[in-house]
């Protein structure tokens, strides 16, 4: 294993044991067996740590969008099958959990931010993607899809935030959205 994949890993670990704002740069290179040099060779700071571990879980979730794309042809089928695959990969991967949930502090965080934000982004085009012609029943909204598309995403990450703040298994999901085609 490559020296910067090691480092992430044992970030990835470290974050699935303890609370972020306690692990330091000394933490993460005892867990990873390196010294703290080599985790700047690799990296600028630990925000930039934190980029590449939330850019692989990127990557893992867009490899879940594709088995769920192939598993069927029906949106309203890929929405519930991807709402649950991202539940079920968040139990398994909590450093996800936090990541998306971690709040930057002040401007020294922020290129860590804007790698939230583009992770956000992401997240959105894969249901925008989804809801295409699809909107909640009432129909009540000026703009329906962009109406399901928030409500969608607001129980998402209100779930992992719950989830984040006492580490309890996430909600068994019966999800019975009721999606009607758009007139």
């Amino acid at each position: 294993m490559k020296p910067k994949e090691k480092i992430i890993l044992a970030l990835k670990d470290l974050i699935e044991s303890s609370e972020m704002p306690s692990i330091s740069t000394k933490n993460i290179a005892r867990q990873a067996n390196y010294s703290e040099a080599m985790i700047y060779q690799n990296f600028r700071s630990k925000h930039e740590l934190m980029t590449s571990l939330l850019n692989h879980h990127k990557e893992s979730i867009a490899s879940i969008k594709d088995t769920v794309d192939k598993s069927s042809s029906l949106s309203s089928v890929k929405i519930k099958n991807f709402i649950k695959e991202i539940f079920r990969y968040a139990e398994k991967n909590y450093s996800f959990v936090y990541l998306v949930m971690f709040e930057p502090r002040d401007n020294s965080e922020k290129n860590y931010k804007t790698s939230l934000d583009e992770f956000n982004l992401s997240m959105e085009e894969i249901f925008k993607d989804y809801l295409k012609g699809y909107v909640l029943e009432p129909k009540t909204s000026r703009y329906p899809e962009d109406t399901l598309l928030n409500s969608i995403l607001t129980f998402i990450y209100g779930q992992f935030n719950l989830y984040r703040l006492d580490k309890k298994k996430l909600p068994s999901l019966r999800l019975d959205i009721r999606l009607d085609k758009l007139i």
